[in-house]
């Protein structure tokens, strides 16, 4: 079994963000992953309510939420097309699966209907789903691929993967005057970092290498912008201030030296060897 995560597919006008495709020599398996919070009910029509309790258990609340197995069954949609619009596939099963990931989440599906019912799961029931769909198959003996076509699909799905690229500046309304450090604050993980490196290794100011590399302002403030959005990327997905990334300081000290490799970023002010072994290949990438 093969398994490929955050799979986003472009067909034309069509589009499926896939939280996870399990390819086996039986069949297809997309999850959608959902932490839903409340108690969930759907109905006899398929539609998602959510109710909210307060602490006596009474609800407050309910409102009605956009149908998951909707949103995946589409996915599904989607990708068969492709896969068989590109001769992937010609009736390879394909299913949909809605799995449940907060453990708090209570899910009445007493009423709703049978297709709907039996694709949405809590994540502890995902292995015997799993194993369910598998046997199925096995009794049935209807259908089997080869190793290679299994890989082959997979290996398809990773090299036309179109992830979105997200410019967190323009959705969050930032610029980098909203994350000036002050200097009563202090990174803990930066300083702790920089303690076990030798400074004399980290920046050497006799360097001497990249005398007459100069850039013109113009690729220098491009490259200024690429690092400036590297440094939100991590930030924002690490949930730490962008300063705790790296500095203004650390990244004025890479334009200067343009270094090409991860032995060169050592000689940069504030790199320490955890930060160049998290972010160095992105860094180098940017700058390079």
């Amino acid at each position: 079994m093969l398994a490929l995560h955050d799979i986003r597919i472009e067909d034309g006008e069509s589009v499926a963000q896939m939280d996870y495709i399990l390819i086996t020599k039986s069949f297809i398996l997309v999850l959608e992953t959902k932490a839903l919070s409340g108690d969930i009910t759907v109905n006899e029509s398929g539609e998602f309510i959510r109710y909210f309790k307060n602490k006596e258990g009474k609800v407050y609340r309910k409102e009605g939420i956009y149908s998951p197995v909707a949103q995946n069954e589409r996915h599904v949609r989607v990708l068969t097309e492709y896969l068989k619009k590109n001769k992937m596939i010609k009736k390879y099963p394909i299913y949909s699966c809605v799995v449940i990931a907060n453990s708090k989440s209570v899910i009445n599906k007493y009423k709703a209907p049978k297709e709907i019912k039996s694709q949405i799961i809590k994540y502890d029931q995902l292995t015997s789903f799993i194993k369910e769909k598998l046997n199925y198959h096995k009794i049935k003996q209807d259908f089997k691929v080869l190793d290679k076509v299994e890989y082959s699909i997979g290996k398809f799905l990773l090299e036309n993967n179109k992830p979105i690229e997200f410019d967190y500046y323009k959705k969050y309304s930032l610029s980098e005057e909203d994350f000036i450090k002050k200097e009563s604050e202090v990174c803990s993980e930066e300083k702790s970092n920089n303690d076990n490196f030798d400074d004399e290794v980290l920046f050497n100011r006799d360097n001497k290498s990249y005398e007459g590399k100069i850039l013109n302002n113009k690729n220098k403030e491009e490259l200024r912008r690429k690092l400036k959005q590297l440094r939100i990327n991590f930030a924002i997905k690490e949930k730490l201030p962008p300063y705790c990334i790296f500095n203004d300081e650390t990244l004025n000290d890479l334009l200067d030296k343009m270094p090409k490799n991860k032995e060169e970023l050592m000689k940069v002010k504030g790199l320490a060897k955890v930060k160049i072994n998290k972010y160095g290949e992105e860094i180098l990438g940017v700058l390079n």
